[in-house]
């Protein structure tokens, strides 16, 4: 019996291991598949399930199409389809990224290898579901800068720094935090967008505040300072303040000093406060 065994799973093994080709006498993989033609309409592979209707699972087309999911009221179009087109169902998306690359990657140390954080453009989607880059042409003719991250904000006055600014630098990024901010005990969140150049200064826009109290509004400024008289860059040390009311309220504070951008607190009690820094860019 043994002897039987063993004549069985040598022969086995050597096919496992054996490389197959498909109109070709010298594959190159496991499964090498060569096309007979070259015609964008013929098939190189078809895998379909057991169903009656919309059986596909896979198509791959010699001109590199590949269709997943195929209804079969969708007929193949060699000139206006995609390379890859995947297709949802009513019971399921049609696409999932499971652990993928985040902004913040570059800021907290877990930056993935051959990903460029510091020149992203957003994906858009048109009504056939074409997936576009969005244009960036600021960062094609300067150097720019990604700065999403954590950052733990300190009641001191050297603060902790954001992101480097120079001269010529054009800064815009969006801040959030959780109930840390406003009136001790209580809290309020921030959500808003901060902008700066030293020519302009800092502005902001799309700035809300929440209440932690649950029955009380503590009503809340943006307070800037945009030393509009000092001409000199070494000298100018502008600042927007999120100034809330109430008593002793613990406030945020972003400011210029030294060729960076800075945030620091007012209030706390000495333990930093986190703030959630995203949608960053600085240009040059």
């Amino acid at each position: 019996m043994k002897k039987k065994l063993l004549v069985f799973i040598l022969p086995l093994s050597i096919c496992v291991s054996a490389q197959v080709g498909v109109n070709t006498t010298t594959p190159t993989a496991q499964l090498d598949a060569v096309s007979k033609t070259a015609v964008p309409a013929n098939k190189v592979l078809n895998i379909q399930n057991s169903n009656t209707i919309n059986a596909n699972n896979l198509s791959i087309y010699e001109d590199s199409r590949s269709y997943m999911g195929k209804p079969d009221n969708i007929t193949p179009n060699a000139t206006t389809d995609a390379l890859v087109n995947i297709y949802g169902a009513t019971n399921r998306s049609a696409i999932r990224l499971n652990n993928a690359p985040s902004t913040e990657n570059q800021s907290d140390g877990t930056a993935r290898p051959g990903i460029d954080y510091n020149h992203l453009t957003p994906l858009y989607a048109d009504v056939n579901g074409n997936i576009v880059k969005a244009a960036d042409p600021y960062s094609a003719i300067s150097t720019s800068a990604n700065f999403d991250g954590v950052y733990n904000v300190p009641n001191t006055a050297a603060g902790i720094k954001i992101v480097d600014a120079s001269p010529v630098s054009l800064i815009t990024f969006k801040f959030a935090t959780s109930l840390t901010f406003g009136v001790v005990a209580n809290g309020a969140n921030i959500l808003g967008t901060v902008n700066f150049g030293v020519n302009t200064g800092f502005s902001y826009s799309d700035f809300i505040s929440g209440s932690g109290s649950g029955i009380t509004r503590y009503p809340v400024s943006i307070v800037i300072d945009n030393q509009n008289t000092v001409t000199s860059i070494a000298a100018y040390n502008p600042s927007l303040t999120v100034n809330f009311a109430g008593s002793s309220p613990i406030n945020l504070v972003f400011f210029y000093q030294n060729g960076a951008i800075y945030a620091r607190n007012t209030g706390s009690n000495g333990t930093p406060i986190p703030i959630a820094i995203m949608q960053s860019k600085r240009y040059r």
